[in-house]
């Protein structure tokens, strides 16, 4: 988590309950969005930034699946992408 952020976060909420979270919104937007979706970009951005300040360990980073492009081994067609090592690909506008 940011050294920055991180006293300020975890004065008003514990990092389990972040977590837990992040797990629920996460569950409901693999429920709610297509794959192709906003939605399903909004979570592919969620656990990439969840991954990436430290909050998810390896089960729970593969719980956390979702049905966007990347899990199909796909990509958006006509959006151009980066995809960062052991993170989900992230659409970018171009």
């Amino acid at each position: 988590m940011d050294k920055i952020l991180k006293p300020f976060v975890l004065e008003i909420i514990t990092k389990d309950r972040l977590v837990d979270i992040i797990k629920k919104t996460s569950g409901f937007l693999n429920f709610v969005a297509t794959r192709t979706s906003a939605l399903a970009i909004d979570n592919q951005i969620l656990r990439h930034m969840a991954d990436k300040a430290g909050l998810l360990d390896q089960n729970e980073r593969g719980s956390l699946s979702a049905k966007g492009p990347e899990s199909n081994g796909g990509s958006l067609t006509g959006v151009n992408s980066t995809h960062s090592p052991g993170g989900p690909e992230i659409p970018m506008a171009g």
